[in-house]
């Protein structure tokens, strides 16, 4: 019996998952400027902070933003601060 119930529940999720991507969201086209932001957990654990950020100017072409601060002093010493500013161009 619990394996009928299972057999159905992985159906039903199956089903549901694939009827989802089929789903178009007019409103959301590639053309649109997206804003990214991303945070490197790692780095904050070994105690420096490193945060990125990029924006899309059109589906071939973003621009973005790295920036990398030690807060330790382990890693202080070797480097102060980092930032550098990147261009990215999409070839498909």
């Amino acid at each position: 019996m619990k394996n009928t119930y299972l057999l159905l529940l992985v159906t039903i999720l199956c089903t549901t998952s694939l009827f989802a991507q089929e789903e178009t969201n007019d409103k959301t086209s590639t053309t649109e400027n997206f804003n990214e932001i991303k945070i490197n957990g790692l780095y904050l654990v070994l105690g420096v902070f490193y945060v990125t950020y990029e924006r899309t100017i059109n589906e071939e072409s973003a621009f973005g933003l790295n920036v990398f601060l030690p807060f330790v002093d382990d890693v202080n010493d070797d480097v102060n601060y980092y930032i550098s500013p990147y261009y990215r161009f999409y070839w498909l």
